[in-house]
């Protein structure tokens, strides 16, 4: 049988799979350490691991930028469009923890204007558009600020 599961992220699961062919991979750079980035994003935040019959099909939370602030995160696999249930259930339950747990007023989030399936996930998620960031990501593409308050 088929099974999904939501767990606690762990810095180490980023290294369980291999991001270069999703969007985060090409909004980031190549370059990313992401032992690095799991490590801050455990240490200030909050995030969690969506597996499909164990595999990881993404890794999300929220990450404190300073007091009161954060900005959500994620990577998703190429594989994770087949599961959007699961995944709108990890990230709608990971924003609301999130928000409480960091004591949050505000969660914000950047998202690919050519990235059709996230802007409408982003606006599952309760966040409004908040405007442009031209050139944003390590590949020059454009990006909207979208933003939630608590």
């Amino acid at each position: 049988m088929n099974a999904g599961t939501i767990e606690l992220f762990q810095p180490e699961h980023l290294a369980q799979v291999d991001w270069t062919g999703g969007p985060i991979a090409k909004a980031v750079g190549y370059d990313v350490a992401l032992d690095e980035v799991g490590q801050k994003y455990a240490e200030n935040g909050l995030g969690l691991t969506v597996r499909y019959d164990g595999a990881i099909v993404a890794c999300m939370g929220v990450v404190r930028l300073w007091s009161g602030v954060g900005e959500v995160w994620c990577f998703t696999t190429p594989g994770a469009v087949k599961h959007p249930r699961l995944l709108c259930r990890a990230a709608l339950w990971g924003v609301e923890k999130g928000i409480e747990t960091l004591g949050l007023h505000r969660v914000q989030a950047h998202v690919r204007m050519d990235f059709p399936a996230a802007l409408k996930w982003i606006k599952y998620l309760g966040f409004t558009q908040e405007g442009a960031c031209p050139m944003y990501t390590a590949d020059k593409q454009d990006v909207s600020r979208w933003g939630r308050l608590a």
